[in-house]
């Protein structure tokens, strides 16, 4: 029983080593392809030179202005409201939530003061 054990513990130790071992050699050749690949890339782009030339142009950011605290933002990162065909930005949505609030606030002001029709005006 104990030879069994010691075969089938040096058979295992020779499976392992020899996993080990074939995977180094793969790990060497993955890194010679690599090193051919590149150059050979290299001397394509010495041959011949790319005919496309990158050009930087300065983009154009539209800018608003936060409607409740007046800082300038740019418009894509602007949160926005519309109302009655008007677009309101703001900075952050806290920003736009106390807008929100502030005229719901003028908006029942202005309701409960307009005058009501009652029978003597009429």
């Amino acid at each position: 029983m104990e030879t069994l054990m010691n075969f089938l513990g040096v058979f295992i130790t020779g499976i392992v080593l020899t996993r080990i071992v074939i995977t180094i050699q793969m790990m060497k050749q993955y890194q010679k392809a690599q090193k051919h690949q590149m150059s050979s890339t290299n001397m394509e782009n010495e041959i011949e030179p790319s005919k496309e030339t990158m050009v930087y142009r300065p983009v154009d950011i539209e800018v608003v202005q936060d409607h409740m605290t007046g800082e300038s933002i740019p418009k894509l990162q602007a949160y926005q409201l519309v109302r009655e065909e008007k677009t309101y930005y703001f900075s952050s949505w806290e920003d736009r939530e106390r807008f929100i609030e502030s005229t719901k606030n003028d908006q029942i002001k202005d309701i409960k003061e307009e005058p009501s029709l009652t029978e003597e005006s009429i």
